[in-house]
């Protein structure tokens, strides 16, 4: 009984070890994104667009954005809409989107080359994007 208590202590103090060394490497405390950009068909065709590209799974579907802008609007946070990006960039999808199903609907539906705007909280834990605005066809992008 000793041993596995042993080897149970070994694991835990190596997960914390490993934890330590990339501290938040792939957490985001949650907070508000905007993000302005277009969809593409494919992730090649939203490099060609744009050097940000995000991964979206929507629903059972994936999109790909290709962001011209990424901004946080939380006011206590000290990540850029560039750091956020970037802390999900290793990662398929980037994000998964929830939210209301009309909100959902209007990226779900959103032709490839059309402005998009969207806004939401991202909780870094799970990745999620929980939308609160959507726009489609806006001039910004």
């Amino acid at each position: 009984m000793s041993r596995a208590l042993a080897a149970a202590l070994l694991v835990v103090c190596a997960t914390i070890s490993a934890a330590a060394e990339f501290p938040g490497r792939f957490r985001i405390e949650p907070l508000i994104v905007r993000l302005e950009g277009r969809f593409a068909a494919d992730r090649a065709q939203a490099h060609a667009m744009s050097r940000d590209v995000v991964s979206m799974q929507i629903g059972d579907g994936f999109r790909w954005l290709a962001v011209t802008s990424a901004r946080t609007i939380s006011h206590n946070s000290t990540l850029s809409g560039r750091a956020v990006l970037d802390r999900v960039a290793p990662l398929h999808p980037n994000f998964f989107v929830a939210g209301s199903q009309d909100l959902r609907r209007s990226l779900e539906d959103a032709a490839d080359g059309v402005p998009i705007e969207l806004e939401g909280l991202v909780d870094g834990a799970s990745r999620t994007l929980l939308l609160r605005d959507v726009r489609v066809g806006t001039s910004n992008s």
